[in-house]
């Protein structure tokens, strides 16, 4: 499991992604976040409700899409 600290400090929670799935339908066509993806981003939300900072997500896309990275929307 995962051990949050009683009394967590920081400005920011950041996430880094773990992928998508490019084969699996989304709402906006397809690439749906991986298990590990998911799970990264339900525990960040879990942490932001008991500590109130904002998330930072990152993920890098994959590399055979060439559009730049402010193009993409998952």
């Amino acid at each position: 499991g995962i051990n949050i600290p009683s009394r967590p400090t920081g400005d920011v929670i950041v996430v880094l992604g773990a992928g998508i799935n490019r084969s699996m339908p989304n709402i906006s066509g397809l690439g749906a976040p991986t298990d590990t993806t998911t799970n990264r981003l339900f525990i960040a939300a879990n942490l932001q409700r008991k500590v109130k900072i904002p998330i930072l997500f990152s993920g890098a896309g994959h590399k055979s899409d060439p559009r730049p990275v402010r193009d993409r929307v998952f």
